[in-house]
């Protein structure tokens, strides 16, 4: 019996990705909570991925750049007294969540 090579899994990854972020619309489970799309669901799976090959992976400027943006957000939240409201917070998580989709692909 034959494994999937890595190309493989992450070919049919990014497809899966691709495919959400296209084709699938946001999830709402309260007017309260935020939406959650599928990729969101997705990056726990690409993390261990990422961590099982981080042998193979070749830091670039352009993830410094990314991480960077995190940081200056972060310090503006300090900054402006905006560390108590939790809605600002997903603005790091998008730039995280947008490193990690980089880094994989």
């Amino acid at each position: 019996m034959h494994g999937l090579s890595n190309q493989k899994v992450i070919t049919g990854i990014a497809g899966i990705v691709l495919a959400s972020i296209l084709l699938l619309p946001d999830l709402h489970f309260s007017p309260s909570l935020p939406a959650i799309q599928v990729v969101d669901l997705l990056i726990p799976f690409l993390v261990f991925i990422l961590f099982y090959n981080r042998k193979h992976l070749v830091w670039n400027s352009y993830f410094t750049l990314i991480v960077g943006f995190g940081i200056l957000i972060l310090v503006t939240l300090v900054f402006n007294q905006r560390m108590h409201v939790l809605n600002e917070y997903f603005e790091i998580y998008k730039f995280l969540k947008f490193l990690i989709l980089i880094v994989f692909f």
